[in-house]
């Protein structure tokens, strides 16, 4: 009676796949205003990168921050930049 009852629920959860993969196929989900060349899309990712770094470079001469601080700070800085623009232009 038990082997039974596995058979359902494995029925029942291929039946979720099957829909999960048809929402993940559909080809209206892309906002393609927002879709960039990668030419494009390299260039604002080394762009923003840059100004992330060099906003690091200038607090770090302004104020007197430790290199311990401001190494992590601009290896944090620069990969929010990255994955921002990433994420953004998908």
């Amino acid at each position: 009676m038990i082997f039974g009852y596995e058979k359902i629920i494995d029925q029942i959860i291929y039946c979720h796949y099957f829909r999960v993969l048809l929402l993940f196929l559909r080809v209206d989900m892309d906002i393609t205003s927002l879709m960039l060349p990668p030419g494009k899309k390299i260039i604002l990712l080394i762009f923003w990168m840059g100004v992330a770094g060099a906003t690091v470079i200038m607090i770090d001469s302004m104020f007197q921050i430790p290199d311990e601080l401001s190494g992590v700070m601009y290896f944090l800085c620069i990969g929010i930049a990255a994955s921002s623009v990433l994420n953004k232009y998908r």
